[in-house]
């Protein structure tokens, strides 16, 4: 069904779906049922959906640096923020 989904788009739609509608989201699809979808970074927080100081976001430390800290309880912590 995926590549039902992926032929039934022509190449500008494809093109417009790699490189994004803006820096953190991708355009709507209508024809296939996609609403635009809006990215975040990851692992290390989530940020709003636009890039101002407005917009509220959060970042934490990387889960590497949270790992060499050897908390469970502050790993624990992160995650539920998360």
């Amino acid at each position: 069904m995926p590549d039902d989904i992926v032929d039934a788009l022509d190449l500008d739609t494809k093109a417009r779906l790699l490189s994004g509608q803006d820096m953190w989201s991708l355009p709507a699809v209508p024809g296939i049922g996609l609403r635009s979808v809006v990215m975040s970074d990851g692992p290390v927080g989530v940020r709003g959906v636009r890039w101002s100081a407005d917009d509220p976001s959060l970042a934490l430390p990387s889960p590497t640096a949270l790992a060499a800290t050897w908390d469970p309880a502050l790993a624990r912590r992160a995650g539920r923020v998360l």
